[in-house]
């Protein structure tokens, strides 16, 4: 059902808000998961829709395996294994009657055979030797083969006399052998060496292959056109207007997502991304560039009218032209073209418990309208620069497409024979063999060589890779596995670790260089979520991963008898903290900046010469005054609360009742086997 409505279209971005990053302004470290958004698809099927989603490769290139191959970490048992066990692939089959199923992929993952794009084609065609030439790696039987076989049919099937009934055929690849040989060379008159008659052999087998893929549907899709004016203008000429509105939005969205940090807040902030936009906007000024001031009288006219973010963000994709059955893949990719600032957004508006301004409901959908605003001007300035476009937006993709239309969209003949070609030599198909195919077989041919696509290779050759690590790491455990288990009786220390990177290769050398130490392996925060402040916090802090969203509060205290001394130095670091901020602050001003850098600037060189000649002494006095701001050393938690209360930041609501704890710590002691 075409998405029409004002709701529909906030429904739309909320759900493709799934595939923005989940990192919010950096405050932790975060794991991210990139196919976070695509968790419902099986993991290769979300493999597939990354280039077009994300403009990302799915796996490493071809030639990368191949290199891994040749330092063997990748065998050709691997791939065989890997090949075997494709669902529905028979790899006994033989293709064409020329080879098998399995040794025609294997061929193809074993050696380079497709050059890439058509340009590339086009160059190896015109400047290497590649049609001339065997490949390399051809035995000389193979090659003695082909030559043998190219000059007795040209000498058998081909008489010079003109009368012949070969010379009268009207088969199109009798005429397309007739054109290609000399007419010296037909019947087996004249005379050539090995090297004229290989390269005559290869020129005979291209034109072949071509004018039988000229006559063979074509099943290869090529790119599909699309959807945002800004990549078909980049196309055309080589004008981004990304970069355009990117300039404007980085700096605005830094300001907006400001934590309290800069020296000047941003107006009207308060009120939202898109209202803020607009009043900072509105006035325009002398030195805004010339395709932003236009921007200025926009947006007073939806402030006159009243317009909501989501009435500015249908008018816009209106005024782009943007089809119902269109919008979904252009919100999407305008959402991903700034997916670092367009996520932070989105987890100030989603996740408030994790900052301390959090973003209100709907700002993701402000910026989405106010960055089609920049982008609708963007695009009018450089589409009338570049291309002396003065039309309608909603006309700009069918201009450029008439006018500006982008080369090598389209597989060509060309791509789709260079493959073969390269395949027939491998394999020793000679001219005449590939001219004696039925169509039948000639289209099994192709068919096979096309359905093991860029993507299905590089697949096989991932999953080999996984073989083969996983056989190397299961053969290192199975050795083991027969050996009395090596654990001390009385570990002189137990260690749990967290389960990510970072954690596992602490714990793996802890186990190598200290035997006596016994480690296990846990979550990092031990499947405890919960909201942390300490006595020298300010605001509570989400101690878990940013996925989970904890449910209970933990509060560090301190001791009844040290409360008076605890409230002292939480006043004085209040206070330094205050003049510490303002002092900053004032160094970054033009007056105050230069008053303060020449009053208290020579005082600053004392700790800096100390650091550096007395680094010990200073490390000392350091310490000592930090001691006396810093929060009292004797704390307690406020770990328990009552059984039947709500969790909550409130003081009744903070801490675990003691089913909770139990309930924690036996699964924690469960998970790591204790």
């Amino acid at each position: 059902m075409s998405i029409t409505t004002p709701e529909s279209t906030e429904q739309l971005v909320r759900r493709l808000a799934e595939l923005l990053p989940l990192q919010g302004p950096i405050t932790a470290f975060a794991f991210l998961n990139p196919l976070q958004g695509m968790e419902d698809l099986p993991f290769i099927e979300a493999l597939r829709q990354v280039g077009d989603v994300f403009g990302c490769e799915p796996f490493l290139p071809e030639g990368s395996y191949r290199d891994k191959m040749a330092r063997g970490r990748i065998t050709v048992d691997d791939l065989n294994e890997i090949l075997a066990e494709e669902s529905g692939f028979d790899g006994g089959h033989k293709i064409a009657g020329l080879v098998r199923h399995a040794s025609l992929r294997l061929s193809m993952l074993q050696h380079s055979i497709n050059p890439g794009a058509e340009h590339e084609r086009r160059w190896m065609i015109a400047e290497t030797d590649a049609i001339q030439r065997f490949r390399s790696e051809i035995s000389h039987s193979v090659r003695e083969k082909m030559i043998d076989s190219t000059r007795q049919w040209v000498s058998n099937e081909f008489p010079v006399s003109a009368s012949a009934a070969r010379l009268n055929s009207t088969d199109e690849l009798m005429d397309v052998v007739q054109n290609a040989v000399p007419r010296t060379l037909l019947g087996g008159s004249g005379a050539l060496d090995e090297n004229a008659w290989e390269c005559l052999s290869l020129a005979l087998l291209w034109q072949l292959l071509r004018t039988r893929m000229q006559r063979t549907p074509n099943g290869c899709q090529g790119r599909t056109p699309p959807v945002r004016h800004r990549d078909l203008l980049l196309a055309a000429s080589s004008e981004d207007s990304d970069r355009l509105v990117h300039e404007v939005l980085i700096r605005f969205c830094s300001v907006f997502l400001d934590q309290g940090y800069a020296h000047w807040k941003l107006p009207h902030r308060g009120a939202g991304f898109f209202r803020a936009f607009i009043s900072l906007f509105s006035t325009g000024g002398f030195f805004t560039k010339r395709w932003l001031r236009p921007v200025a009288a926009e947006v007073q006219r939806i402030h006159q009218t009243g317009m909501t973010a989501l009435d500015s963000l249908d008018e816009s994709l209106s005024m782009l032209g943007i089809a119902p059955q269109e919008k979904e893949s252009f919100v999407r990719g305008s959402l991903l073209a700034l997916r670092g600032w367009a996520g932070m957004i989105w987890q100030t508006e989603e996740r408030p418990d994790r900052v301390y301004i959090p973003s209100k409901h709907g700002t993701l959908i402000e910026f989405l309208a106010i960055r089609l605003i920049l982008e609708r001007y963007a695009l009018q300035w450089l589409s009338r620069e570049t291309l002396d476009y003065k039309g309608p937006l909603d006309g700009l993709r069918e201009f450029i497409g008439t006018h500006h239309a982008e080369q090598d969209t389209e597989v060509t003949v060309e791509q789709r024979a260079f493959p073969i070609l390269q395949l027939a030599q491998l394999h020793g198909w000679t001219p005449h063999a590939i001219a004696d195919l039925s169509d039948s077989q000639w289209q099994e041919l192709v068919h096979a060589v096309e359905k093991f696509s860029h993507f299905e290779r590089r697949r096989v050759f991932h999953l080999a890779f996984e073989r083969k690590l996983m056989r190397h790491a299961l053969d290192s455990i199975a050795i083991r596995a027969g050996q009395p288990l090596i654990s001390p009786k009385t570990p002189q220390l137990q260690v749990i670790t967290c389960i990510d990177a970072r954690e596992e290769s602490f714990r793996r050398h802890i186990e190598e260089v200290a035997p006596d130490v016994e480690t296990f392996a846990n979550a990092g925060f031990f499947g405890v979520p919960m909201y942390y402040r300490g006595t020298g916090d300010a605001h509570y802090t989400a101690l878990c991963p940013i996925v989970v969203q904890p449910k209970y509060w933990m509060v560090e205290d301190v001791v009844y008898a040290l409360t008076d001394s605890g409230l002292q130095r939480a006043r004085a670091r209040r206070l330094l903290g205050t003049a510490t901020h303002s002092f900053n602050t004032g160094t970054r001003g033009s007056l105050t900046g230069a008053v303060l850098t020449a009053l208290l600037g020579p005082l600053f060189t004392a700790p800096l010469v100390g650091r550096i000649l007395f680094p010990r002494l200073t490390a000392k006095m350091h310490r000592t005054a930090r001691g006396f701001v810093a929060p009292p050393p004797i704390t307690r938690l406020r770990l328990e609360r009552p059984e039947g209360t709500p969790a909550g930041p409130d003081d009744d609501g903070i801490g675990f009742t003691l089913s909770e704890m139990v309930n924690m710590a036996e699964r924690a002691l469960r998970d790591i086997g204790l």
